[in-house]
């Protein structure tokens, strides 16, 4: 019908069935296509190793300071000990 009433659109039509008409066309089409998904499924696949990534950052960064604050309670542990054997050899 809009074919009919334009004759670019008739132009375009009788080009895109000519086109799809052709299997190598259309094998390119279908190739093109899958790559595209294929580039899709691969990002998202990236963005979630990247999410898991940062969670896994920011747990070891939770460790590290558990284990620091550890360290330091040990030290004043230790601190504490020697000021008490000193205290104890006088």
């Amino acid at each position: 019908m809009l074919a009919q009433k334009n004759s670019d659109i008739d132009n375009a039509v009788t080009t895109m069935y000519t086109i799809s008409q052709d299997d190598l066309i259309q094998e390119q089409m279908r190739a093109r296509d899958d790559y595209y998904i294929l580039q899709r499924s691969m990002l998202r696949l990236i963005n979630d190793k990247d999410q898991e990534l940062d969670a896994t950052k920011q747990e070891l960064n939770a460790k590290k300071q558990e284990l620091e604050s550890q360290k330091q309670a040990f030290q004043a542990e230790i601190a504490e000990l020697k000021a008490k054997l000193a205290a104890a050899k006088n």
